[in-house]
């Protein structure tokens, strides 16, 4: 049996890998441990922007096993789940949940990222993951605007999340399939 081989064409000229180095640069220059979560979270995933931000507490199965939340799924993964109630009106495309496979640096800037939420009262009573921490109102789920906001910063150096989000998601299934990387069970990666 002959099967097709998958081919992929960039519509618009311009898009390249991105080196380990350089998603490790970004991540650096982050200006803080949100942030640094969000832009390794989406060089890792390959989530959109929208899926990301729209991720709740309880979609984070971040341990080696999962079964104690009533997942069947090993290893550390997020659920990327379609909700039009978002209080930041973040909206995954897709309509069909799925699992995505997040490496051990996901999971320390997370731990990092959650020390740092945890200082801020108003953000324990927001099941969203992220949150603002240092601008008005605290606690309150980041919105599409805080992350575009980003794209041209004010400082040199300063990583736009929103920017990157559309390359690393081309990024990660090039990555991912270069370096050998078993899918999970089940309904994992982006979805058409």
């Amino acid at each position: 049996m002959r099967a097709a081989a998958f081919r992929f064409q960039v519509t618009e000229p311009g898009y390249e890998d991105l080196s380990g180095e350089q998603i490790r640069r970004m991540i650096a220059l982050a200006p803080s441990a949100r942030d640094r979560f969000l832009v390794g979270l989406l060089a890792c995933t390959g989530l959109r922007i929208g899926e990301a931000l729209g991720l709740h507490h309880g979609d984070m199965h971040l341990l080696a096993s999962s079964c104690a939340v009533g997942c069947g799924v090993e290893d550390p993964h997020v659920h990327v789940r379609r909700r039009t109630d978002n209080p930041n009106q973040a909206l995954a495309k897709s309509r069909h949940h799925r699992l995505v496979p997040v490496t051990a640096d996901v999971v320390a800037h997370y731990t990092d990222y959650q020390y740092g939420r945890d200082q801020v009262a108003e953000a324990a009573e927001s099941e969203t993951v992220f949150v603002n921490l240092l601008r008005p109102p605290p606690g309150c789920a980041v919105s599409y605007p805080n992350p575009k906001e980003m794209r041209d910063p004010p400082e040199p150096g300063v990583v736009s999340p929103y920017a990157v989000s559309q390359v690393l998601a081309v990024v990660r299934a090039a990555s991912a399939a270069a370096s050998g990387v078993t899918p999970m069970p089940g309904p994992v990666g982006r979805s058409r």
